[in-house]
């Protein structure tokens, strides 16, 4: 609801999320090591993963750039809403 009224510009929605997305990992990531978490093995099954990570940037970059607003805050909406529900679903 908060990113309808304040963000008005595609650019700026995904900007938002991104920020957001960011310091949420930034948290988890933090807890993670702090909790041990984090080992060689989980490094090393995550490095194959980054050039993938990166083709995945690029292309969204491409997707966002071809899009109109009213298509990426819909299917923004949608992917927040399933995720939601995932998570609601494995809380209870």
């Amino acid at each position: 609801m908060y990113l309808t009224v304040a963000t008005e510009s595609k650019a700026a929605f995904r900007a938002t999320l991104i920020y957001l997305l960011f310091l949420t990992s930034a948290a988890r990531l933090a807890l993670s090591f702090q909790q041990g978490l984090i080992s060689e093995k989980v490094v090393g099954l995550a490095l194959p993963v980054i050039p993938i990570f990166l083709a995945v940037i690029i292309a969204g970059q491409f997707i966002h750039k071809k899009i109109d607003d009213t298509y990426y805050r819909s299917a923004v909406y949608l992917i927040l809403f399933i995720s939601a529900i995932t998570l609601l679903s494995r809380a209870f």
